[in-house]
C-alpha cells in the first residue's frame, strides 16, 4: 500500500494565509484610531492656518503675496524688503543671533551725493537710544542716524573707513554701518517700521523730498517714463531747502 506524504509547500501557503489575515485583524483597529486622529487633527491644523492668515500679517504677506529677493525700487531709489526703517532715514536688520545690523538707506545717499566719510563709534561703546549712532558725510553735508534701541556696538564696518561709497553703492549690504547688541528683547527697545508700512513711508518721504526741490529740471535731475530719477539730486537741493530738509526729514 502506497503511503501519501504531506504536501509541504500547501502548509506554507497556508501558514501565509493564516498569517495575513491575522495581520488583517490587527490593522483594523490600527486604521480606525488613525481615521479618528486623522479626522481630529485635519480641522485643527485647517484652522490654525486660518488663523495665521487672518491675525499675522506678517504670515499672510509671505503666503499670499510672496515679495522676489532683493530690493525693490521707487523713482529710481532702492529699499530693502527685510529691513526696518528708521526716524532719519536710518535701516535696522535683526539677526537671529539677537545683533542687529544698522545703515543709512537710499535717500541719503542720493541726496549727500557721493558720500565722502561715515563717522562711526568704537566697538564696545554703549549707546543710549535716541543718541547719534553715526554720521554720514557728502562734502559740507551730513546726515546723524539716531539709535534705534539702547545697546552695545559690537563691531564697525571699517570698509567704509577706505570705501565711505559702498554706503551709496549698497546701503543695505556691504554698505551697513554698525552692529548692535542691543539691551533687552528688541520688540521692547526698537521702534520702526517694516513691511507695507515702510514702504508707504519711504515713498512718501521720497515724494516730500522731490517736491522741495523748486526747479529739478532746470539743475540736471530729470522724471524718466514711469517717474524714475536721473541727475543729480544733490545739486537740485539749495542750501536753504538743504537745512530745511535735514531739520524736517533726516534728523537735524
Amino acid at each position: 500500500m502506497t503511503r501519501t506524504l504531506p504536501n509541504p509547500t500547501g502548509w506554507k501557503l497556508a501558514l501565509i494565509v493564516l498569517g495575513c489575515a491575522i495581520a488583517l485583524v490587527l490593522a483594523i483597529p490600527v486604521v480606525a484610531v488613525a481615521g479618528l486622529v486623522g479626522r481630529l487633527v485635519l480641522p485643527a491644523v485647517i484652522l490654525l492656518g486660518v488663523a495665521l492668515v487672518l491675525f499675522v500679517p506678517a504670515f499672510r504677506r509671505r503666503l499670499l503675496d510672496p515679495e522676489p529677493a532683493g530690493p525693490e525700487t521707487f523713482r529710481g531709489l532702492r529699499l530693502a524688503r527685510d529691513v526696518t526703517l528708521l526716524e532719519g532715514h536710518g535701516w535696522s536688520r535683526r539677526h537671529r543671533s539677537g545683533l542687529t545690523e544698522i545703515g543709512a538707506d537710499d535717500l541719503v545717499a542720493r541726496v549727500l551725493g557721493p558720500i565722502d566719510a561715515v563717522h562711526m563709534p568704537v566697538a564696545g561703546t554703549h549707546i543710549a537710544r535716541g543718541a547719534t549712532l553715526f554720521t554720514v558725510h557728502g562734502g559740507e553735508r551730513r546726515i546723524p542716524v539716531r539709535a534705534p534701541a539702547s545697546g552695545v556696538i559690537v563691531r564697525v564696518n571699517t570698509q567704509l573707513l577706505a570705501q565711505p561709497a559702498l554706503a551709496h553703492e549698497a546701503p543695505y549690504d556691504e554698505g551697513w554701518i554698525v552692529m548692535m547688541r542691543p539691551d533687552g528683547p528688541a520688540s521692547a527697545s526698537e521702534e520702526g517700521r517694516f513691511g507695507d508700512m515702510a514702504r508707504a513711508w519711504f515713498r512718501r518721504e521720497v515724494d516730500l523730498v522731490l517736491a522741495a526741490v523748486s526747479s529739478p529740471s532746470a539743475v540736471g535731475v530729470a522724471m524718466q517714463d514711469g517717474g524714475e530719477l536721473t541727475g543729480d539730486l544733490r545739486a537740485a537741493i539749495d542750501d536753504a531747502t538743504w537745512e530745511r530738509l535735514r531739520s524736517e526729514r533726516f534728523g537735524g
